[in-house]
């Protein structure tokens, strides 16, 4: 995909790898005449000069999407993809970040981790963020992995470890410790095999404050009950 100006890091392998098999997937003649046939309208075909074959020569499908509805090549490659049902609308958010210019909408519902702020958010607050992330290889992969899938409850251990390594748990307390505000928390998901992340309805420092300001408003009650009694 491209890059906007100056310094900028490389695209993490996830994503590499999706955008290379996106690509491979849709630049073909059968990818084509779906995109002619079932989601361009007449309008579209028209602006592709009516000739299926000749615009599918001259650019491929994302060639033909650009000529039909616009954006950049990257803008063409999410786009079609997604309208294909080769990219789910979370995958195609996911790879949106690395898109200069472009506009998305998150999911409130759904984390989101911005791989090149080396962030996680959920509910509209960072709750994690990576700031060593080679040292932190394991933890970064394991978010990418989710963000690739569209945060689904579970995914797959993206490293592929045995279910004996118990490097996988400490990878989840070390990824859980440090996630301020709790608004979420991974675990392992009890088979050896993945990982599971789970909202949590409050921070359990708000509910602590809570009950602070309980166990104090009832002390004057109970040093008024007690002066009471003490009357003759």
């Amino acid at each position: 995909m491209t890059r906007p100006k100056g310094p900028a890091p490389p695209l993490p392998d996830w994503a590499t790898q999706l955008v290379e098999d996106t690509t491979r997937r849709i630049q073909n003649a059968t990818a084509a005449r779906k995109l002619w046939n079932e989601i361009f309208n007449d309008a579209d075909r028209r602006r592709c000069d009516d000739d299926l074959e000749n615009a599918y020569r001259n650019g491929g499908v994302i060639g033909m999407w650009r000529n039909a509805r616009g954006g950049t090549i990257d803008d063409a490659l999410l786009d079609a993809a997604h309208a294909l049902g080769f990219l789910t609308v979370q995958a195609r958010d996911s790879l949106a970040q690395f898109v200069p210019g472009r506009r998305r909408k998150l999911d409130p519902n759904k984390p989101h981790w911005n791989a090149e702020a080396r962030k996680l958010t959920y509910r509209g607050k960072v709750v994690r963020e990576v700031k060593r992330p080679k040292q932190a290889y394991n933890i970064v992969t394991i978010l990418a992995a989710f963000e690739a899938a569209g945060w689904p409850p579970r995914i797959d251990d993206p490293h592929g470890r045995q279910p004996s390594d118990e490097t996988r748990r400490s990878d989840m307390e070390n990824l859980n410790k440090l996630i301020e505000p709790k608004l979420m928390k991974f675990g392992c998901d009890g088979t050896g095999t993945g990982f599971l992340w789970e909202s949590l309805s409050q921070p359990r420092a708000v509910k602590a404050k809570k009950a602070g300001k309980a166990e104090k408003a009832t002390k004057p009650k109970k040093a008024a009950k007690a002066a009471k009694r003490r009357r003759p």
